[in-house]
């Protein structure tokens, strides 16, 4: 893939993290930091997102926030 396209695909993902994270409440906020260290997705390594992006979908799952 072109470069363009990748970094397209990699700001889809980090948006994507942070709209969630910004929907969870404070106590699944302050979890989230002590498991990744930051609660700005920018700062998250890319192997990483990918699992964040599914904690936080299955914790506002669980909060039916989803």
């Amino acid at each position: 893939m072109k470069t363009e396209t990748l970094d397209k695909i990699r700001e889809f993902r980090y948006n994507k993290l942070q709209e969630l994270l910004d929907k969870c409440s404070d106590g699944s906020k302050d979890k989230f930091k002590r498991m990744y260290g930051t609660l700005n997705a920018n700062e998250m390594p890319d192997d990483k997102i990918d699992w964040a992006i599914q904690q936080c979908e299955n914790t506002l799952r669980k909060f039916n926030m989803f």
